[in-house]
């Protein structure tokens, strides 16, 4: 199991493409066919849980925390739909926006405080049609709401013993004062973008988020860049009071239900406003920050964290439309495929740990899967994940046919199949 496991990530160490989002399989002397049903009967097998394909990732998280954070693990949850309207074979699809059909997925992805960069997903949350499938229980379970299952998650992540304690972020979708008293109910340190629209007592005043921001005094923070242009960072903070209720919205299969309204204790958040301004002062982007963080972490330092968020949306776009395909994966139930996820994500993580590895050895290891992955890198930019991915594949399987041929059977092969081009004729 552990070899076949070990193979399956190296079969993922690829770009796939739409046409062909199986799995890819290197020239060694087995067929390819009989590589897609050794796969297909992992993922069916019994002893093969989803518990054991999770081991590896939260092991790596661990490290990673203990080398790659300073004083806390940043993670990131968000959701993305995953679209399967034209597969009719997938089992247990929902509706989604704009008309599609598939899977609702939510990832809790690990990055370093330091430099925010990607280190392992460490949950998994798949929504279908006849419930949740998660990485924290073997079995589908009963349809939660995203948020519910974000507690959960924030629950469960007390268990994973890191050795500094872990921020939780997201976007504007956990704008939720019921869920702010919960997570703080469990001691946990969260990070979430506000709506400006919700009141909040303000210097003993009830005012929206957006009637305090124009009363707040900023200062510049750093120099940044938004689309190609050179921006300036703005950053001012105040502490804000949340005494209204909670009116929990949920939404099963598409039905929103009733709104209940639950009180609870005032709560004492940190406001951070992080705005974007251009040469002339006009502000391109807007955050409004709330956090339970403790005064020793800077302003600046929180909104540098929440910009990392996006770190997220690469690793989504690394398992769809730039690397792994996703959308096009042929499982037909959803706990096989989240298995294989797990899998895909293992390899993830092995482009990140190239991509952060110092030293000459691996600055060179780099450019030269750059080189085989045949891609054209933006100016100043050395390598892209999905590029890494492309030259790796191109590495392996290289290997692999050098150990079934020597250098002159390979030249001859070439010159027989390209005998008018000048660079394969013998000299």
């Amino acid at each position: 199991m552990q070899k076949r496991y070990e193979k399956l990530v190296t079969e993922h160490l690829s770009v796939k493409h739409t046409i062909a989002a199986g799995l890819s399989c290197l020239p060694a002397k087995g067929s390819a066919f009989a590589s897609t049903q050794a796969a297909w009967r992992f993922f069916q097998n019994q002893r093969v849980t989803i518990a054991a394909l999770l081991n590896p990732l939260l092991a790596c998280a661990k490290q990673a925390v203990a080398k790659q954070c300073r004083e806390y693990a940043l993670l990131v949850h968000d959701l993305t739909d995953l679209n399967y309207k034209n597969h009719t074979r997938k089992l247990e699809r929902i509706k989604l926006n704009k008309g599609l059909c598939g899977y609702q997925l939510q990832s809790s992805l690990l990055l370093s405080d330091v430099s925010g960069d990607p280190l392992a997903p460490v949950s998994q949350s798949l929504w279908t049609e006849k419930g949740l499938y998660t990485t924290r229980f073997e079995d589908r379970i009963e349809d939660a709401a995203a948020l519910d299952e974000l507690s959960k998650v924030i629950q469960e992540s007390a268990s994973w013993q890191w050795n500094k304690p872990v921020v939780h972020i997201h976007d504007r979708g956990a704008d939720s004062v019921g869920h702010y008293r919960q997570w703080i109910s469990l001691q946990a340190l969260f990070l979430v973008r506000a709506d400006a629209k919700p009141s909040v007592v303000w210097q003993q005043q009830s005012c929206s988020l957006g009637e305090i921001v124009s009363q707040l005094a900023f200062r510049f923070s750093r120099k940044v860049k938004i689309k190609g242009v050179t921006a300036k960072q703005y950053i001012a903070e105040s502490e804000v009071e949340i005494t209204r209720p909670a009116y929990p919205h949920r939404q099963r299969k598409g039905v929103v239900e009733g709104r209940k309204r639950i009180a609870g204790e005032a709560i004492k958040l940190r406001l951070v406003v992080s705005e974007i301004r251009d040469e002339k002062g006009k502000v391109l982007s807007q955050w409004l920050l709330y956090t339970n963080l403790p005064k020793s972490v800077k302003a600046k330092q929180i909104a540098l964290w929440y910009y990392y968020r996006w770190e997220i949306e690469s690793y989504f776009k690394l398992l769809k439309s730039a690397g792994q395909n996703l959308e096009n994966w042929q499982q037909e139930s959803p706990q096989a495929l989240m298995k294989r996820l797990l899998v895909a994500s293992m390899a993830c993580v092995v482009v990140w740990q190239l991509g952060k590895a110092e030293g000459e050895d691996a600055k060179q290891a780099r450019a030269l899967l750059i080189r085989l992955s045949g891609r054209q890198m933006k100016w100043g930019v050395e390598f892209t994940d999905a590029a890494l991915l492309a030259g790796l594949w191109s590495l392996l399987t290289m290997l692999e046919v050098l150990g079934d041929y020597e250098i002159a059977q390979l030249k001859q092969m070439a010159q027989t199949i390209l005998p008018n081009f000048e660079r394969f004729k013998e000299t």
